[in-house]
């Protein structure tokens, strides 16, 4: 079994799982905010944060583990 761990510059086509790792990652660190991860939260991580910001990616056996 292959137990390296990549680390490589965000595309855009790792959108999706991004925005999942961190919506999952932020409602479990903030359980007291209503609605983190979620709605315009999400929407600005989508159309700011992944766009503006300089994102890295931890990749595993080719799959996006972590940003």
């Amino acid at each position: 079994m292959n137990q390296d761990l990549i680390i490589r510059r965000y595309l855009p086509s790792d959108e999706d799982v991004v925005v999942d790792l961190w919506s999952n990652a932020a409602r479990e660190a903030h359980p007291f905010l209503a609605g983190e991860g979620t709605g315009d939260r999400e929407q600005k991580m989508r159309e700011v944060y992944l766009i503006q910001a300089d994102n890295w990616v931890a990749e595993h056996n080719s799959e996006v583990v972590g940003l």
